[in-house]
């Protein structure tokens, strides 16, 4: 994923939800396997799906992959359904890493808060065993006793860039 100009590496475990980024500095097979190596230390994985990215499919990854047990999954070229899970956090990631860099933090303290606000849920969902529930509750219009600030975006496709709110109500349990 590139945002202006940088090249971020994400991976998604598609059973919890957990992201991991990583920002690079060059595209190389050599920097994604260090990616990697930090990945490898807490956890290891059966397999990775991943594009056709040259750094990704190269005899070097396979080798790295290979000596860790892993097996290397290449997604058809332009087929994005392949590994849609990532895509979407991609979308995702790439709106709030903006929304971060609007407010003057760093790319580094960008991709790091927005990777947070993204996985910060599924993290206490996983240790504190919680099931999510899907149970129907009855909209309420609750008065907000504290004003606090919101970041919006507004309806309508030409905007992209969220805008800054204020939070007057709320709707729902």
């Amino acid at each position: 994923m590139f945002i202006n100009s940088a090249t971020i590496f994400n991976l998604v475990d598609t059973k919890t939800g957990f992201i991991c980024s990583f920002l690079m500095k060059t595209r190389k097979t050599v920097d994604v396997i260090g990616c990697l190596e930090s990945v490898f230390k807490d956890c290891s994985y059966q397999f990775i799906v991943v594009d056709n990215a040259p750094e990704l499919v190269s005899n070097e990854m396979f080798e790295y992959l290979y000596s860790h047990n892993c097996i290397l999954i290449i997604s058809p070229r332009y087929h994005s359904q392949s590994n849609g899970k990532e895509e979407r956090v991609n979308q995702t990631l790439r709106k709030l890493i903006e929304k971060f860099l609007d407010q003057n933090y760093s790319m580094c303290v960008s991709i790091k808060k927005a990777t947070t606000a993204m996985t910060i849920d599924k993290i206490r969902q996983y240790y504190c065993e919680e099931e999510e529930e899907t149970s129907f509750i009855l909209n309420v219009y609750k008065k907000m006793p504290v004003l606090h600030y919101i970041y919006f975006k507004r309806k309508g496709k030409l905007d992209s860039k969220f805008t800054l709110g204020l939070c007057i109500a709320e709707v729902g349990n």
